[in-house]
């Protein structure tokens, strides 16, 4: 049986999930980087081989792709169920 389900996205096209993250809003990112530094962000996206990121204080920041951990913040969004995909490589 079909079940209708409506989705609701924010200004950076990420999706809003109901629950998710304080006060249920949309969801904090978590991006590790292969200097071990790990970042916090409201919302991403990739462009070409660079991925942008918004900071939880709304700054808009920017590093190139092969600079991020990628099975670390697979792994560190998965366990919290927070979806996090980036492109192939």
């Amino acid at each position: 049986r079909a079940r209708p389900v409506t989705r609701e996205y924010d200004q950076y096209g990420q999706e809003v999930r109901a629950g998710v993250g304080p006060g249920g809003g949309s969801p904090t990112y978590l991006i590790a980087f292969n200097d071990h530094v790990i970042r916090a962000a409201a919302a991403y996206w990739v462009d070409g081989k660079t991925l942008h990121y918004v900071t939880l204080q709304h700054e808009e920041k920017q590093a190139a792709l092969d600079t991020v951990d990628r099975s670390l913040s697979v792994q560190l969004n998965r366990e919290r169920q927070v979806p996090f995909q980036l492109p192939a490589q």
